[in-house]
């Protein structure tokens, strides 16, 4: 057709020219019905972006509900991070750098949890996916559709502040897991299991909601 125009893109390290259409118009004529350019816009985003947020941000959170970690590899590297302590002064330590390992995806992670917690609770599938719905639902509402982003990229695994695990570690030694994770999870809407990581991982992730809070009061 004489109104499509050439468009460059690389790809297997060639430069090759495609014929597009250059209006809304031309596109959803091509495709046989009217708006078909706005749903491949949408879908583009969607999964472009907002599915790649929402799958790092909902294997997090499945781990620090059930507990299972998701496997990561050290890069042998080293980075500084300083902690406040109760007195105000600051500490400095190193931690080492982790990354997601390869043949931990959060599809085969996600495909991992659901498998253990099948076993370990006798739950089917359906039930076992089912009880994380209202978690995928929570952490899908609080993703914004932004087409100006670029693409998501895994923010890779997220280390616990000092303070978070040490406070979750005084919790246990009162014998008060269990009932704090009970208060957590209504807190945050979301499961909240009481072992050392799921609490700390939580009392980080409701200090954050205390902290938009306050935020949010002072501009509402």
């Amino acid at each position: 057709m004489s109104d499509l125009i050439p468009q460059s893109v690389k790809t297997l390290g060639y430069e090759i020219s495609v014929l597009v259409p250059s209006t809304v118009e031309q596109y959803d004529k091509l495709a046989g019905r009217s708006g078909s350019c706005l749903e491949s816009a949408v879908m583009n985003v969607i999964y472009r972006s907002v599915l790649a947020e929402f799958r790092d941000t909902f294997t997090e959170k499945l781990a620090a509900a059930t507990g299972i970690e998701r496997r990561t590899v050290d890069t042998g590297k080293k980075r500084k991070v300083k902690t406040e302590n109760a007195d105000g002064s600051i500490t400095e330590t190193e931690e080492a750098i982790l990354v997601w390992d390869d043949t931990d995806s959060e599809a085969q992670f996600t495909k991992r949890v659901i498998a253990t917690l099948m076993s370990r609770n006798g739950t089917s599938e359906e039930e076992t996916y089912a009880s994380f719905q209202e978690l995928a639902s929570s952490v899908a509402a609080g993703i914004l559709f932004n087409p100006a982003e670029r693409v998501a990229a895994s923010a890779g695994p997220k280390k616990i502040a000092k303070q978070y695990l040490d406070a979750a570690t005084a919790i246990i030694a009162k014998g008060a897991a269990e009932a704090v994770a009970a208060k957590l999870s209504a807190l945050l809407n979301r499961a909240v299991a009481s072992d050392l990581n799921s609490l700390a991982a939580a009392i980080s992730d409701d200090q954050r909601r205390k902290a938009k809070e306050l935020a949010n009061s002072y501009t509402a």
